[in-house]
């Protein structure tokens, strides 16, 4: 008979099987899992499909009487953790048998961070929808592991199969609106093996707050120090509106680049007293305005800028005289305030003069209205009353301007008529004015007499009679005249100006008419010296007054002319006149 040795099977030497833990043993963290060891049947035969491998829960060959068959290859699960050798026994289509070994290797998972915090992104338009970039989010989750690859999806399943068309990111825009799940994919870049996790992704709006409200701030560098002080929180109330305030954190910053991390914020203790020169005028401040759960923030800028206080002066004393208002002597005048105003701004026409009432607070909305005619409060005399002074650009100063009532001339009301004789009884005649008015001063000082034909003239001061010369009346034999006196001061040109006026009449008085005259002849008488005689002069009293009624006619005699005409000595008893001379 022939007999054949058939070769035995050459298996060739399986490289290990590795799979990742799983659940199999109750936990994927235990190196226990399920193994296919029917997928290393090809590799082992080398694709021969003819030979039957049987496996067994050995590592030793020479036990295989005394090993346990497994009896599902296909789904064995290893008793021994980490790593664990089998071996399958090879028979070929001749029966032929061998013998192999496979070592087994349980792969572990990644460890991902299992609680992953909300992943937060501020809406800039408040629609629920922005763009995260989850790559930010791939260290945290591989909670320091190295060689794990992090990618995202949507859903679970997704990130479970690992299937690359299906990944998102790393710039994402969620889907849902405010939040959304976002499921991890640790895997291990190594052995494939993997873990899932998932977080939020939450979208959450800016402050809700009023931006526009924020206004730049202004200051006066009042006292021309150079510099102001502002108190940068001044904003927020308009800011916030009805918005609670402690919801949020707020806080100031000289840069932008320190509000945008934040850091370098304005002390507390300054933010009240902010100190700007004038030098560094404007300066923009940026105001954070941050969610104080969430961190959204706002950053907004307003500038706070010094202004000069306006260059005034302190006005001299406004008068007024006395019956410039009400009654003559009641201390009350009619000012025009507005008169001091060029004296205080100096001419500079940009700045806005304001006067109050005595005692006022010249910080409040109130001032005189009709500044340009104003009664000082009645008993007040002089009063001070509170200026301000306001620049265009709003900074204030204050000053004061002091108003006095002055009296006016006293002079007597009404004067009395004066009379002068009229020689040729024409109807003209001259009267010397100048002559008038010690009578009319009466002694008072630092007053000048003027005289008018028109009491327009009188209360203008124009067109004064020349009191150097005589006046001659025109005006039949009365006319009347209008005086003006007006305070001049001591010098003639610093009085108060002050000044009222009368109306003064001239008569002019007609003269008695002698319509003719007898001379006198008398015997001499011998009881008195030769050449002498007794008169009676009063023989001619009817030749002098001829028509006229001598109850309105004085006469008298005098021995000369001189005294004739002043009306000085005369004779005592005209009816026994002894003549002075002899025979004349």
């Amino acid at each position: 008979f022939q007999y054949t040795v058939n070769p035995l099977p050459v298996p060739i030497q399986a490289t290990p099987l590795e799979v990742c833990d799983d659940m199999a043993g109750g936990s994927d963290t235990d190196e226990i899992a399920l193994f296919d060891l029917t997928s290393k049947e090809l590799e082992i035969s080398g694709g021969n499909t003819s030979w039957n491998f049987t496996w067994y829960n050995t590592d030793d060959p020479t036990q295989l009487n005394n090993a346990t068959l497994i009896q599902n290859p296909a789904s064995f699960q290893n008793d021994i953790a980490g790593h664990q050798t089998v071996i399958a026994q090879v028979t070929d289509e001749n029966g032929c048998e061998v013998t192999t070994t496979l070592t087994l290797t349980v792969n572990p998972l990644p460890s991902p961070e299992a609680s992953i915090p909300n992943y937060v992104v501020c809406d800039d338009d408040n629609d629920g929808f922005v763009e995260f970039d989850l790559s930010t989010q791939s260290d945290f989750i591989a909670n320091g592991e190295p060689g794990i690859s992090i990618t995202y999806y949507t859903t679970a399943i997704d990130a479970e199969a690992g299937l690359a068309q299906n990944q998102v990111g790393p710039l994402y825009q969620n889907t849902v609106a405010f939040t959304q799940e976002i499921f991890a994919r640790a895997t291990n870049d190594v052995t494939g093996c993997h873990r899932v996790v998932s977080f939020m992704l939450e979208v959450t709006g800016l402050p809700e707050v009023d931006f526009s409200a924020a206004t730049d701030m202004y200051a006066c560098d009042v006292d021309n120090i150079g510099s102001a002080r502002f108190d940068l929180t001044a904003n927020e109330a308009a800011i916030l509106g009805s918005a609670n305030p402690s919801d949020f954190t707020i806080t100031y910053h000289e840069s932008e680049a320190d509000a945008l991390v934040p850091q370098n914020a304005i002390g507390n203790n300054n933010l009240s007293n902010y100190q700007v020169t004038t030098a560094n005028s404007p300066t923009t401040i940026w105001m954070r305005i941050s969610y104080t759960t969430t961190g959204c923030e706002r950053i907004l800028s307003f500038d706070l800028i010094v202004n000069e206080a306006p260059s005034i002066s302190h006005p001299s004393m406004l008068s007024a005289c006395d019956s410039s208002a009400q009654a003559i002597d009641d201390e009350i005048g009619l000012f025009d305030l507005t008169e001091r105003t060029p004296a205080i701004t100096g001419g500079d026409n940009s700045l806005a003069v304001y006067y109050y009432e005595p005692g006022a607070d010249p910080m409040s909305d109130s001032p005189i209205v009709n500044d340009m005619a104003y009664e000082n409060p009645a008993g007040m005399n002089p009063v001070t009353i509170p200026v301000k002074v306001v620049s265009p650009s709003g900074c204030e100063q204050l000053t004061t301007l002091t108003l006095t009532v002055t009296p006016n001339p006293s002079i007597a009301d009404p004067l009395a008529s004066v009379e002068v004789c009229d020689a040729d009884n024409d109807g003209v005649e001259e009267f010397s004015l100048a002559d008038l008015i010690p009578d009319i001063l009466n002694g008072e000082p630092n007053v000048a007499i003027s005289f008018h034909l028109t009491a327009a003239d009188a209360e203008s001061g124009t067109s004064p009679i020349d009191t150097s010369v005589p006046y001659q009346t025109s005006v039949g034999n009365t006319q009347v005249l209008h005086v003006r006196a007006e305070n001049v001061g001591p010098n003639g040109t610093d009085g108060t100006g002050c000044y009222v006026t009368r109306t003064l009449t001239l008569i002019t008085v007609a003269s008695p008419e002698v319509v003719a005259l007898e001379d006198l002849y008398q015997c001499e008488d011998e009881s008195l010296l030769p050449g002498y005689a007794v008169f009676d002069l009063t023989e001619n009293h009817v030749n002098i007054l001829g028509n006229q009624n001598a109850d309105s006619v004085t006469i008298t005699y005098h021995e000369n002319a001189a005294d004739a005409a002043t009306g000085d000595n005369a004779i005592a008893v005209p009816m026994y006149y002894t003549n002075a001379a002899p025979y004349t």
